[in-house]
């Protein structure tokens, strides 16, 4: 009976410990990936600024989830444009273009199921193309599991799925720029 109490103590003690620690963690997190695209930042801009063409360059789309269903509203581009979406896998969620600066910047707010974040794009040219950054933001909140996860756990959870859609993206782009400057 001694070591199932001691057992239990420790095991208290480790959960309250873990809880305590949590409040030192910062709430925020931020996730941020680079890649540099062998073409004009005009043509990179249009596949990001419109949101109907991230179904052929990000992570999350019916390749991933063949339940996912998409549909819009707003103008096709730029501030105002959302994306909404639901899926059996990935749950119900939008996507919506908050800023759109023409060529350099695109800001959004992303609302998934209960959490919200901001992301952004900021385009550079430079001699070899351009250099996209992508940057998600967001925060925990008190919950300390959240803020654990957050803090240890966001960019390796999030960061690959930006890696890969921005490789899709270079590869779209540099093998389709004749295409894209109709756009």
């Amino acid at each position: 009976m001694k070591v199932i109490r001691t057992i239990a103590l420790i095991f208290a003690a480790l959960v309250i410990s873990v809880f305590l620690y949590s409040f030192f963690l910062p709430s925020e997190y931020n996730v941020e990936r680079k890649i540099r695209i062998t073409a004009d930042k005009q043509i990179v801009f249009r596949y990001i600024n419109n949101l109907r063409l991230w179904q052929e360059w990000s992570t999350w789309t019916s390749k991933q989830d063949s339940t996912i269903k998409f549909s819009y509203k707003g103008p096709e581009t730029g501030t105002g444009s959302i994306q909404y979406w639901s899926s059996k896998r990935m749950g119900k969620g939008n996507i919506k273009i908050t800023k759109s600066i023409e060529f350099g910047f695109i800001e959004y707010q992303l609302n998934f199921e209960d959490n919200i974040s901001k992301g952004q794009f900021l385009l550079k040219q430079n001699n070899f193309g351009t250099e996209i950054k992508w940057e998600v933001k967001g925060n925990a909140g008190w919950n300390p599991i959240a803020k654990i996860f957050s803090y240890f756990y966001m960019d390796s959870f999030m960061g690959p799925d930006l890696e890969r859609a921005l490789k899709n993206l270079k590869i779209m782009v540099e093998s389709r720029k004749s295409l894209v400057e109709s756009l």
